[in-house]
């Protein structure tokens, strides 16, 4: 069974409180911790109060996640030298709230420093002091509105530079940076004035936790037994950034962030907006098509440049590496049946795309085989896994030597483009788009418009028309969740509705209605 133990939530500067609740309540606190240090001089009082306001939002933000969230905060005075926050003071602050009874350390931290014991110990691993509210502080966050709780967008690290050689290095400020800076103020700052929601019980909320985990986060925070930790899901985290591989802002560049990315596909029909149901589409193929629009070349057919199908040929055929020629294969895998070429078609998108980001054939089967009991089942009939990508790269002939290339990350940016673009559009005209890397989520009464976009976009950028945008029409089903829905408990839901409304009120905005969404 699965614990609904959280991971923490690292402690963020950034956060600043929209409101005067948050005043009162850092000023009582501070009244206590007075009185407490009653005779004792306390030096740069502005800066504890500051550390104090931190604290209290960042663990406000940790117990709206989940009542049991802690936040790390860090003890070693080397974090706070490019931190508004000064060392002394937000040690000073923590310590008396833990004395006071407001927060609790539920893991103490270990810092490898010089003249630590743990030093030169690689049995020890450094970690950072996890801290978690207590009773007595969530009587006094009765008083905070969760989406009160902002990012100051003046100083959050909308762009971020580096890859797994470099690791992150700083963004170089040129002209580009500024642009891109500027986009992305104005994208954060929209989002932060529409209400962004997930339609689905307490219940579903943890099976979609629970989906969210996995063995390798258990390994990461040193939880081996076989319960589980559960991955928080904060509907706040609204805040998208952009990560480039490097200074040249030519390669990677997508959108990261919201919590809309983290979520299990199946799930995001369930996202709503403004309390209003939402549809997904997307570009069909995206990347490969872009390759043949690059060079000119017309593709080779008007439809799924996954499907291999039509091309598999009635009679045996013969590569240079295969002298005694391959197994017999059927003229489009007659006799399967369509769920065996739906998988079929999936096993060729993967594999077609570890083809433009791995260095070789062989690369590409060892992530097959790491992928065996997942995606690789079965090799499709007729074909070993070697046959398959050279069959692949003869179907595909115009743009085989694109593969093992690196054109990945080049690719990835180019759909950035077209995402910020898309998304940009989208605000221009007041309609809330939200980004999957190359889909897109909007109110359903908006996907004619944003439909559009897309293609205005891609033509923008690559300087043609995309294969088209797909969405299954007949898949949106918007009474379903509702019916489904309709004798199950959504108080927590309708909750965040009447809290959004409680937050809106002062922006003169409307309040949205407490009601299951419907179109």
């Amino acid at each position: 069974m699965p614990r609904l133990k959280p991971r923490d939530i690292f402690l963020d500067h950034h956060l600043i409180y929209k409101g005067d609740e948050i005043d009162s309540v850092v000023a009582d606190l501070w009244e206590l911790i007075e009185q407490q240090w009653k005779g004792k001089r306390i030096r740069d009082k502005e800066s504890h109060i500051n550390s104090l306001k931190v604290l209290v939002l960042n663990l406000f933000n940790a117990y709206r996640t989940d009542v049991d969230m802690p936040v790390g905060v860090p003890r070693t005075t080397n974090y706070y030298t490019k931190s508004p926050l000064g060392a002394t003071a937000t040690k000073n602050v923590l310590d008396m709230l833990i004395e006071l009874g407001y927060v609790k350390q539920v893991r103490k931290g270990v810092h490898k420093n010089f003249g630590s014991s743990a030093l030169g110990n690689k049995a020890v691993e450094s970690r950072t002091g996890a801290y978690k509210s207590t009773k007595k502080l969530h009587n006094t966050f009765g008083r905070l509105n969760l989406y009160s709780l902002k990012i100051n967008l003046n100083s959050f690290n909308s762009l971020r530079v580096g890859n797994k050689e470099t690791g992150n290095i700083e963004p170089e400020v040129n002209d580009t940076y500024m642009e891109m800076k500027k986009s992305l103020r104005t994208i954060n700052s929209y989002y932060d004035s529409i209400h962004i929601d997930l339609f689905v019980t307490d219940e579903e909320l943890t099976t979609i936790r629970r989906q969210m985990s996995h063995k390798e986060v258990r390994e990461e925070w040193l939880e081996t037994e076989e319960d589980m930790i559960l991955k928080d899901l904060n509907f706040r985290r609204k805040y998208v950034h952009r990560k480039f591989y490097d200074n040249s802002y030519q390669l990677h560049g997508r959108f990261y962030g919201g919590y809309w990315e983290s979520i299990p596909s199946e799930w995001r029909k369930r996202i709503t907006i403004n309390g209003r149901p939402t549809v997904e589409m997307d570009y069909t193929n995206m990347h490969f098509a872009m390759l043949y629009h690059e060079i000119g070349e017309k593709m080779l057919q008007m439809g799924d440049l996954y499907d291999l199908s039509p091309f598999v040929p009635n009679a045996e055929f013969t590569y240079e590496s295969y002298p005694d020629g391959l197994p017999k294969v059927y003229e489009g895998w007659k006799g399967k049946t369509e769920d065996e070429l739906k998988v079929y078609r999936s096993q060729v998108k993967l594999i077609m795309n570890y083809m433009l980001n791995c260095k070789d054939d062989e690369e590409v089967k060892a992530v097959i085989e790491k992928n065996r009991k997942k995606d690789f089942n079965r090799c499709p009939t007729g074909f070993t896994w070697q046959s398959l990508i050279d069959f692949i790269k003869e179907v595909h002939k115009p743009i085989a030597d694109k593969f093992y290339s690196n054109q990945g990350i080049r690719l990835m940016n180019l759909d950035s483009q077209i995402a910020e673009k898309v998304i940009l559009k989208g605000i221009e005209n007041d309609i809330c788009i939200l980004s999957v890397h190359d889909s897109f989520l909007c109110k359903f009464e908006h996907h004619a418009k944003v439909m559009k976009f897309m293609l205005d976009a891609y033509k923008d950028v690559i300087g043609k028309y995309g294969k088209g945008v797909k969405f299954d029409w007949y898949d949106i089903d918007f009474e379903a969740p509702v019916e489904t829905l309709k004798d199950k408990d959504i108080t927590s839901y309708l909750d965040r509705l009447q809290e959004w409304n409680w937050h809106r009120q002062p922006y003169g905005d409307s309040s949205l209605p407490l009601l299951p969404p419907m179109p």
